[in-house]
């Protein structure tokens, strides 16, 4: 079985999937997971965007791409209460144990304010 949840107030309309018997977790541009990119102008970005070797949300992203803070603050808090254990991202390599803290860590600052 597959539950789909959407975010409200994104603007890029993602929706997270959750595969209930793997426990698995699928999302596609709630966080980036790009590691340590060699590549001068790739390392400059992602350092500038504030997701060079840590789990993040690009900063331009979470600059513009939230039209209700507080309904995106909710969406998230369901989606950390699902009972995942691993996450499969669509921006780098999936995510197993740490997934749930690297998410909570990635929107710590929506989820505060």
């Amino acid at each position: 079985m597959v539950d789909e949840l959407h975010v409200d107030g994104f603007r890029l309309e993602e929706n997270v999937l959750f595969h209930r018997t793997s426990r698995t977790l699928v999302l596609a541009d709630l966080v980036h997971n790009v590691g340590r990119p060699e590549h001068g102008w790739t390392k400059f970005y992602t350092r500038t965007m504030g997701f060079y070797d840590k789990v993040a949300l690009s900063r331009v992203i979470r600059w513009t791409a939230f039209s209700d803070r507080a309904a995106a603050r909710r969406s998230v808090d369901a989606i950390l209460s699902l009972p995942f254990e691993r996450v499969v991202v669509g921006h780098g390599p999936p995510l197993g144990a740490e997934g749930r803290d690297s998410i909570a860590s990635a929107y710590s600052w929506l989820r505060t304010s």
